[in-house]
């Protein structure tokens, strides 16, 4: 997994920032997160995982 990241990026995981062309995503799983390309997450219409199961959610 290393290898789909430049160093630089590898560094700020391990402050634990985010690099500027990721974001993390609700999966629809209860509690996961994934970690994704920023611009897909934007453009791509969804309902995200905290919808689903977030504080705000019917369960």
């Amino acid at each position: 997994m290393a290898l789909k990241f430049t160093d630089e990026e590898i560094q700020l995981f391990k402050i634990g920032k985010t690099p500027e062309h990721y974001t993390w995503h609700h999966h629809q799983d209860t509690g996961r997160m994934q970690l994704v390309d920023y611009q897909t997450h934007h453009d791509t219409g969804h309902t995200g995982g905290y919808k689903i199961w977030g504080k705000d959610s019917d369960k």
